[in-house]
């Protein structure tokens, strides 16, 4: 039987008059998401239910209150965008964009470890957005596997997604909130600071990012002991131990090793600057960033470097348009998504049995292991 303070919601259930509910597809000590559909814009839409304790606490009416102000605030590729909040029966819950695709951690558990590419573009993307999210003064407290979603497009690329700032709070928010003396987190992944719960900044993510590139590479955490306490206790005075693993790729580059143990240092003040400071010493420690900037154009979307040929952007994963039409050769107009002469589609996606994406080989199986969304716009 379900604790009193879950809400049993079944297929056709309607929550804030719009949303019909079609399945639950996880839960956890905070509250349950389901998948719905917005009948008024006919879209599906994960809805995260906090359990009913919520509304009955001033103080947790208020974390989720700024969970919903804060997802709101970031407006990021690599963010799961926020629709709606409001309340059920004394639940809250949050309307949010459905990304269908695994956890990373679900990702590692089925495939092991990463390559050195696909943990350079997952780290990239998950630095880019905790750097917009640090830019408007957000810490997001809990980054883990569990937490960053990954799906692989049709055009090889992964496009990363991070979620749940449920315990994300601001800086400059007031005492009310910010004094509570609890720690939370999750212990594999917490910075030593936040285990003493001293103030916190960007680097605190950084942290814990440092923590979950050790893991997409080596399949394992760099702190696991047999209790919590153990755990913490390795956070905060044990040394990152080595990588000792080699990469499917190849091996790793010491340098690289020394960047991720520099974003393991225990004071925040030794580690990199800010996110990118760490996304990019990490790339130039395996030598791809003086290669990321020869024949490069700017993301549309991120306005990050694009390689010349690439057919998604490797910091937001956004699709890349053609500089130049495939059908009648007419170059790119501005920003157009399609061609000014002949009206062909320069956004390239990969393709499903028959057909050839521009610069593959015939007869090439497209790496994917779901189809691509493609956004079309009228231009």
């Amino acid at each position: 039987m379900a604790p009193s303070n879950v809400q049993i919601l079944h297929p056709g259930d309607v929550i804030g008059e719009t949303y019909v509910v079609e399945g639950c597809v996880g839960g956890g000590g905070m509250g349950q998401v389901f998948v719905a559909r917005d009948r008024r814009l006919d879209r599906r839409v994960a809805i995260k239910l906090w359990h009913t304790e919520v509304g009955q606490s001033d103080a947790a009416s208020a974390r989720f209150e700024r969970e919903a102000r804060m997802l709101s605030r970031v407006v990021h590729p690599n963010v799961v965008a926020i629709y709606d909040y409001g309340q059920r029966d004394g639940a809250w819950y949050i309307v949010m964009e459905l990304v269908d695709g695994l956890s990373l951690g679900e990702w590692l558990a089925k495939h092991g470890p990463l390559s050195l590419d696909d943990t350079l573009t997952v780290t990239r993307q998950v630095a880019s957005s905790l750097a917009e999210a640090h830019a408007l003064g957000i810490i997001h407290r809990d980054i883990k596997p569990g937490n960053i979603l990954l799906r692989r497009l049709a055009s090889g690329g992964l496009v990363t997604k991070v979620v749940d700032f449920g315990l994300a709070r601001a800086f400059d928010e007031g005492s009310d909130i910010t004094a509570e003396q609890t720690v939370l987190g999750t212990p594999y992944y917490m910075s030593p600071e936040q285990i003493q719960c001293t103030a916190l900044d960007g680097r605190s993510d950084l942290y814990s990012l440092a923590i979950v590139v050790f893991e997409m590479i080596t399949g394992r955490v760099p702190f696991r002991r047999d209790t919590m306490q153990g755990t913490l206790i390795a956070h905060l005075v044990e040394v990152p131990p080595p990588l000792n693993m080699p990469l499917r790729s190849g091996g790793i580059p010491p340098e690289f090793e020394l960047e991720l143990h520099r974003a393991m240092a225990k004071a925040p003040e030794d580690r990199h600057g800010d996110m990118m400071a760490f996304a990019r010493a990490l790339a130039a420690a395996v030598g791809v960033e003086a290669a990321a900037d020869v024949g490069t154009a700017r993301c549309d979307t991120c306005d990050g470097s694009v390689r010349a040929g690439d057919v998604f952007c490797r910091s937001c994963g956004a699709p890349q348009a053609l500089e130049a039409c495939a059908q009648c050769g007419a170059p790119r107009e501005g920003k157009r998504l399609a061609c000014g002469a002949c009206g062909a589609a320069l956004v390239v996606t990969g393709r499903h049995g028959g057909g050839q994406t521009p610069g593959s080989t015939e007869g090439e199986t497209p790496l994917c292991e779901q189809p691509a969304v493609a956004l079309v716009a009228r231009v």
